[in-house]
């Protein structure tokens, strides 16, 4: 299986995760956000021409809360967003949604060597809250009116989780 950035010629319309808004934005809006309002950039997963799931990110500038700043300064930091995730439903229970993880864990290890970056933000679902937890993420806002939950996690976590043991 080969992750890659999404490309003009992939075929996103049989992509079925089963979250209508996620299947929506992969078949209608990637593209665009990508390649002409260079918004984010969308990875994918893929066997074959086949899409088995997606991650988009992009930046985010956030201040951190006094527990989690150590040190670090009082005003926005760069971070890197999951901005959007999804699994085609005939792949679940593949691992495919914590691989993406650790490949977005793996960007940001890139983008601190390019721009700066503090650690990984993603807002969560709450039916996603336990999957980011396992992975160290923490809450740092309240659930806004739909719902979803911002969580980070920092530098240092990611960093001693790709390294392992």
């Amino acid at each position: 299986m080969e992750f890659r950035r999404l490309s003009r010629d992939d075929d996103t319309s049989l992509f079925c995760c089963g979250e209508p808004a996620l299947d929506e934005f992969l078949r209608r809006f990637a593209k665009q956000n990508q390649f002409k309002h260079q918004l984010g950039v969308t990875w994918v997963l893929v066997e074959g021409p086949r899409i088995c799931a997606f991650l988009t990110v992009s930046g985010r500038s956030l201040t951190l809360p006094e527990p989690l700043r150590r040190g670090l300064p009082r005003y926005p930091l760069p971070t890197l967003l999951i901005a959007r995730m999804g699994v085609h439903q005939d792949d679940a229970g593949r691992g495919l949604g914590a691989r993406l993880l650790r490949e977005a864990f793996g960007l940001a290890l890139q983008k601190v060597e390019l721009d700066g970056c503090v650690g990984v933000t993603a807002d969560a679902k709450p039916g996603s809250v336990g999957f980011y937890r396992r992975f160290g993420f923490v809450p740092i806002e309240a659930p806004d009116e739909t719902g979803l939950q911002m969580h980070f996690v920092s530098l240092r976590h990611v960093r001693a989780l790709t390294q392992g043991p």
